[in-house]
C-alpha cells in the first residue's frame, strides 16, 4: 500500500456542491497519483481539518461536474455531521441530499489530528465510516435507486476550509529516481569502515528489507554500482551485510562480498566476469538488473523479472536476516537510480518535482 499526503483547500472561496457550478474544478482529483475510480469500490483515507472534508465519485473520468457525481462531506454543518449530496449536473437544480448527526466524538473531525475514514459505493450503496476497515463503525449509508458507475474521484475541502489529507491507495508501483555518488572518495566495502553510512537508504521510500527476499531496479552508470543488505535496521556498518557491486573492476565483473564488521578483516568475495554486453553497465543508458537473497542464496541478475538472465549466485553458509537496503555508486563513480516500491511511504505530492503517473505507475524525482 501507498500512501499519498497532499493538502487541500477552497482558498476562502466557500464553494459547495449546492451552489457551485464547477465544484469539481476545484478537488484534488485522485488519478493523477494512479486512484481510478473505475477500477475500486472502496477508498480508505486519513484527515486533518475541522470541518467540510469532501470526498467526490463522479460518473465522469475526468471530474466532469456537469456530470452526476456524489459528494460525501465529513464534518458537514460546523462539524456536527456527515452529508451526503447526489447532483444530477451543473444546473444547481435540486440535489439529493441526505445527512446523519456525528453524535460521537469519533465521528468528528479534528483539527490537531489525522482521523482514518472510508467510504464505500459497490452497486451503487453509498457507505461511510469511521477507521481503516471498510464497512467497520459505520456512520451512514444510502442506496441509490439510479446508481451510475464510479469513473473518477477527488477531495476538498471545502466552504472556506483547509485539510491535509493521507490517501491510501493498494497496488501501484512507487519509482524513485535519485543520483548516489561517493563524492571521490573511492569507497569500497574492502577499504572503508563506515561504507553503509555513505549509502541511499531505502526505506526511507518504502523499500523493507525485512519485508522482502528481492527486488528490481534500474540504475545509469559507467561502473560500480552497488546494492547493500544488511542484517542491521540501521543499515549499521559494524554488523553482517552483503555487497552486490554491478560493474566492478572497471566495468567487467560483477563481484559479491559478505562482510561481518567493521574490522576489515579479511572477507568474503567472489565475481563473476560479465562477458555479454548487456551484462555490464551503461553510463547513457537505465538498464534493469534484478538482486534476491531467500533462504541466504544471493543471487543477481539482468532485467525486470526475479530469477531470469541469471549473471551469479552463492549460498551463504551463515545466513542473516536482510533487514534493510542501501545503494551507493562506489570507488569515485556516480550514477543515477530508479527504485520501485509498493510499500508504505508517504509522499508531499504538494512539494514533489517531476511527478508524472502512467497507467499503474506513480513517479517522484528526489533530489
Amino acid at each position: 500500500m501507498v500512501d499519498f499526503s497532499l493538502t487541500t483547500t477552497d482558498n476562502g472561496r466557500k464553494v459547495d456542491s449546492r451552489s457551485t457550478i464547477d465544484i469539481l474544478d476545484y478537488s484534488e482529483h485522485l488519478d493523477k497519483y494512479g486512484i481510478e475510480g473505475s477500477k475500486i469500490t472502496s477508498l480508505k483515507f486519513k484527515v486533518k481539518a475541522s470541518r467540510d472534508a469532501n470526498v467526490y465519485l463522479s460518473s465522469s473520468p475526468s471530474m466532469d461536474s456537469a456530470m452526476p457525481f456524489y459528494d460525501v462531506n465529513f464534518g458537514a454543518h460546523a462539524n456536527t455531521k456527515t452529508l451526503l449530496i447526489r447532483r444530477k449536473d451543473n444546473l444547481l437544480t435540486t440535489p439529493f441530499k441526505k445527512s446523519w448527526n456525528s453524535v460521537i466524538d469519533r465521528h468528528c473531525l479534528n483539527s490537531s489530528e489525522f482521523r482514518d475514514f472510508w467510504v464505500s459505493w459497490d452497486r451503487g450503496i453509498v457507505k461511510h465510516g469511521r477507521g481503516t476497515v471498510i464497512g467497520d463503525d459505520l456512520i451512514g449509508e444510502w442506496i441509490d435507486p439510479n446508481p451510475f458507475p464510479v469513473r473518477s474521484i477527488g477531495v476538498l475541502n471545502s466552504y472556506d476550509s483547509e485539510g491535509d489529507w493521507i490517501i491510501h491507495a493498494t497496488g501501484l508501483v512507487v519509482e524513485f529516481k535519485f543520483s548516489a555518488t561517493d563524492n571521490g572518495q573511492q569507497m569500497t566495502s574492502g577499504s572503508t569502515p563506515d561504507i553503509l553510512d555513505h549509502a541511499v537508504h531505502l526505506d526511507k521510500y518504502g523499500v523493507e528489507g525485512s519485508k522482502i527476499t528481492s527486488f528490481t531496479f534500474q540504475v545509469k552508470a559507467s561502473r560500480d554500482a552497488n546494492i547493500y543488505l544488511s542484517s542491521s535496521t540501521t543499515m549499521d556498518s559494524t554488523v553482517p551485510f552483503y555487497d552486490v557491486n554491478f560493474g566492478a573492476h572497471t566495468n567487467t565483473k560483477t563481484q559479491l562480498i559478505r562482510r561481518n564488521d567493521n574490522l576489515l578483516t579479511p572477507i568474503f568475495s567472489t565475481s563473476w566476469n560479465t562477458v555479454i554486453d548487456r551484462h555490464i553497465l551503461k553510463s547513457w543508458e537505465f538498464r534493469d538488473f534484478w538482486v534476491s537473497w531467500d533462504g541466504g542464496v544471493v543471487k543477481h541478475g539482468r532485467g525486470t523479472v526475479i530469477g531470469d538472465d541469471l549473471i551469479g549466485e552463492w549460498t551463504d553458509p551463515n545466513p542473516f536476516e536482510v533487514k534493510s537496503i542501501g545503494v551507493l555508486n562506489s570507488y569515485n563513480s556516480n550514477g543515477d537510480w530508479i527504485i520501485q516500491s509498493t510499500g508504505n511511504c508517504a509522499l508531499k505530492v504538494q512539494n514533489a518535482i517531476n511527478i508524472y503517473v502512467s497507467k499503474q505507475k506513480f513517479s517522484k524525482t528526489l533530489f
